[in-house]
Formats: structure tokens, C-alpha cells, sequence
């Protein structure tokens, strides 16, 4: 897929509403796609699970965290997010309170949080990157990077 196509599967995704699982790995959705993607993640109240390894997907997509933390798994694996990126995820989450109020999520503050699983191997995340956001969603949530 590209990112256009990308952004046409986000505006499905506004009318089917039983879909749990999407993986997109080895696709070129990049940036552009990611944002489509997320953006229609928070209208969606069975998608559980979201795979965009290998993408092209960059720094500018994980300002975006708030949306993804509203599901239970993340893959965001070979793609060249950085430590800078890393820091845009924990700030998107410090400034935004989520909104979702359900007894299933754990809280982080003012977070709230389902996600249980991020894996962000093969990036340009340092170690420090990764233990930031690491620390920053605390010891429920399994951060591979």
C-alpha cells in the first residue's frame, strides 16, 4: 500500500467497526499513511492491535501517542524513529489527557493507557530513548526497542 491507499483504508475504517487486528508490515505507508491510520483509531471501538513495521514511519508520527495508547498492542519495529521521536511520545501523552474512562485502562496521571505491548526494535532509538518511554508508561506496558 501506499500512503494514499493508506488513507483510503483510514476512511473504511470509519464504517467498519468490527475489525480487531490491522497489519500493514512491509507496506510503504509511511508518514503520511501513519497519521490516516491514527487519526481514525480513536472512532474504531474494537481495533485492538496495529502493525506498521517496516513503513518509513519517522519521528513526525509519534506525537500522535495518545491515539495509540488506546490500544493494546503497537508495532512500530524497523522503521527510523529516534530518541527525538521517543520524546514527542511522552510529551504527546503529559499534554493530552486520552479521554477514554472505561475501568480497563490503567491510568499514568492524567494518561490512560490500554496499551500492554510497544515494540519499536530495530529504530534509531538509543537506549535512553527507549528507557524514557520505557519509564514514562510505567511497568504495565512491555516496551521492546
Amino acid at each position: 500500500l501506499s500512503g494514499e491507499d493508506t488513507i483510503c483504508l483510514a476512511q473504511g475504517l470509519q464504517t467498519n467497526m468490527t475489525l480487531k487486528r490491522l497489519d500493514l508490515h512491509r507496506n510503504h505507508i509511511g508518514d503520511a499513511g501513519m497519521k490516516a491510520i491514527v487519526e481514525a483509531l480513536p472512532n474504531h471501538p474494537t481495533m485492538s492491535a496495529l502493525a506498521v513495521s517496516n513503513n518509513r514511519i519517522t519521528d513526525s508520527c509519534m506525537g500522535l501517542s495518545t491515539r495509540l495508547v488506546r490500544l493494546r498492542e503497537v508495532h512500530l519495529d524497523d522503521n527510523t524513529i529516534t530518541d527525538s521521536g521517543a520524546l514527542d511520545f511522552c510529551k504527546s501523552l503529559m499534554e493530552t489527557n486520552t479521554g477514554v474512562n472505561d475501568s480497563n485502562h490503567k491510568t499514568n496521571g492524567t494518561k490512560k493507557i490500554r496499551l500492554t505491548l510497544l515494540n519499536l526494535c530495530r529504530n534509531s532509538l538509543s537506549e535512553w530513548g527507549g528507557d524514557t518511554i520505557k519509564r514514562f508508561l510505567g511497568t504495565g506496558v512491555t516496551v521492546n526497542y
